[in-house]
């Protein structure tokens, strides 16, 4: 495999119409030298923003740029086109919103970091442009193949490179303000004897944090490797809190799922409104939703709740409400995730909020349903409780997208059905967990809990499930489509 330490590269990025004898007389090097360590471009012309690999070594006279480029390690099994793109760190982002509300202590020397990503980078092929298909590329290998395109890369691998690369910007983010890290990139694939292998090396003895795994069956390995070198580690996406038990290593980052109904009792509990649960006649209620019901009901004003059910195919239902006063705003409120009940109960409120001031209550699933017009859920001012939610309207993401472009030339493709970019990811995580690394060591996690965060895709507030546990993020965003067609989060 490939490593590439702190000091032994400098990545360039191409700038337009830039040619390749110019980047090597610009680092005094030959053509040959230059293909050696980008066989690419021997194959094919520089596109602008190309990473460049510049080798340290043998280099006459550095460009006046070069100590500003961000140099990062990363370990890999075996490589081939990832390439960590960095750009020349002349873009100083503003500091997201106070991470912690009170400012810490920066240790000396540096963090070590280890992301235990599902790369799969051995599914990715590779062509020899003289023997046919060749082995995945390493610089140090005798025959050099070419990588195919990007449009060729293994479907499996996107979502995690995308997750890296947004790591990658929170990392330069974090050497702005002063902080040092040494990241150590291991591709895990799915395979979990290999993680275990992994785990037995020193060098994963010897870091601050663990990022990952992704795969629900590799969680138990990291997890007792964790608890064994006391080492906290951070599960991005698993749903399970079972394995934060006699484990207070561990970081669950993905929500409570049942943080969505507390939220939205909060929010209920605090309007001067009439709030009315209406209920799917066709679908079994859940226990949690009507526990959820049952305390709103104790907790507003006498005569300020009612409850209905209807059926999808139901057009009179609102004909039996109790009446309003004039000057009550109406609240319905459902946890209903059927389509074709949202879709009837949306035209129907619809209809209702001509006459009388209407708002909906209702599940962050009914977001991702594609068959109802769009202008219910604004003209409804539709609330609804998100485990993660991109704000386009926040500075932060402006200027998080503005630096992914500079870095990769692209945007973050994909938001995934429960609300979440790999992209946003990866900065959310490593940002966040980086920074309170970096303000406290290892002991960070006595720093984090019960304090709310903002970041760019979600809130986090850590709680202890119990005793000698890890700890569980606690954390929705209260989310409005407002009636000016504007999604946003509540205050």
């Amino acid at each position: 495999g490939l490593t590439l330490e702190a000091e032994q590269y400098i990545f360039h990025i191409a700038k337009a119409g830039q040619r390749k004898e110019e980047i090597a007389a610009q680092y005094g090097m030959a053509l040959d030298s230059l293909y050696r360590f980008n066989p690419e471009l021997e194959y094919s012309p520089i596109e602008q923003g190309q990473v460049i690999i510049i080798p340290k070594q043998g280099i006459s006279t550095l460009p006046a740029s070069a100590g500003q480029d961000l140099t990062l390690p990363m370990s890999f099994r075996q490589t081939d086109t990832v390439i960590v793109r960095k750009d020349t760190m002349d873009f100083i982002s503003e500091d997201m919103e106070d991470v912690l509300n009170q400012a810490g202590r920066i240790p000396s020397g540096t963090c070590n970091i280890a992301l235990l990503l599902p790369l799969f980078l051995d599914q990715n092929a590779f062509l020899d442009t003289d023997n046919g298909p060749a082995a995945p590329f390493d610089l140090f290998a005798d025959t050099i193949p070419r990588p195919e395109p990007r449009a060729g890369i293994y479907p499996r691998s996107l979502n995690f490179l995308e997750f890296y690369q947004g790591a990658l910007v929170a990392l330069a983010d974090l050497r702005q303000k002063g902080f040092r890290f040494q990241i150590h990139v291991y591709d895990t694939g799915r395979n979990v004897e290999w993680l275990r292998q992994l785990l037995l090396q020193p060098d994963m003895q010897q870091m601050d944090l663990l990022i990952g795994p992704f795969y629900s069956e590799m969680l138990q390995a990291v997890n007792q490797f964790a608890r064994e070198h006391q080492i906290c580690f951070v599960s991005p996406l698993t749903e399970n809190s079972s394995l934060l038990q006699q484990n207070p290593y561990m970081l669950q980052f993905f929500p409570d799922p049942q943080t969505e109904y507390a939220v939205l009792q909060d929010y209920l509990i605090r309007q001067d409104a009439k709030i009315t649960f209406v209920r799917n006649r066709n679908e079994s209620f859940p226990s949690a939703g009507l526990r959820f019901m049952e305390e709103v009901q104790r907790a507003v004003p006498a005569g300020r709740f009612e409850s209905l059910s209807m059926s999808a195919d139901q057009r009179d239902v609102f004909d039996s409400l109790q009446e309003t006063p004039d000057s009550l705003r109406c609240i319905f409120v459902t946890v209903s995730t059927d389509e074709a009940f949202a879709s009837s109960l949306m035209s129907q409120l619809n209809v209702l909020s001509q006459f009388q001031e209407t708002e909906l209550v209702g599940p962050f699933s009914w977001t991702r349903f594609v068959n109802i017009d769009l202008d219910y859920f604004h003209r409804l001012n539709y609330h609804f409780s998100a485990p993660f939610f991109v704000d386009r309207e926040n500075p932060n993401t402006a200027q998080f997208l503005r630096q992914y472009g500079r870095f990769f030339g692209t945007e973050p493709y994909e938001i995934l059905s429960k609300g979440y970019n790999y992209a946003f990811l990866g900065y959310d995580v490593t940002y966040y967990f980086g920074f309170l690394l970096a303000n406290y060591g290892k002991d960070f996690p006595s720093f984090m809990e019960g304090k709310t965060s903002r970041l760019l895709q979600s809130d986090v507030r850590f709680s202890r499930t119990g005793a000698g546990n890890g700890l569980l993020n606690q954390a929705h965003r209260l989310m409005e489509y407002t009636p000016s067609f504007i999604t946003q989060q509540v205050p």
